[in-house]
Parts: structure tokens; sequence; C-alpha cells
């Protein structure tokens, strides 16, 4: 019973990460692309 709920806490904890980490990646793209495409209008 403790090792699945460790397992299951674990499980969901790796998803955020993953899930954050995905997330700040497609920032830090945009941010490129945004700062690209200023860079070619200036």
């Amino acid at each position: 019973m403790t090792l699945l709920l460790i397992k299951s806490i674990a499980e969901s904890q790796y998803c955020i990460c993953v899930k954050s980490s995905q997330l700040n990646f497609r920032l830090s793209l945009a941010k490129k692309f945004v700062s690209s495409e200023k860079k070619l209008e200036g």
C-alpha cells in the first residue's frame, strides 16, 4: 500500500517536472523568435 502511494506521488511529481520544463522550453523558444523578429525589422 505504502509503496503504491510513493509510486503515484513520484509519478505525479515527474509529470509536473516534465510539463514545467516543456513550458520553459517553449517560452525560451518564443523569446528567441521574438528577438529575431525584432532584429529583422530593426
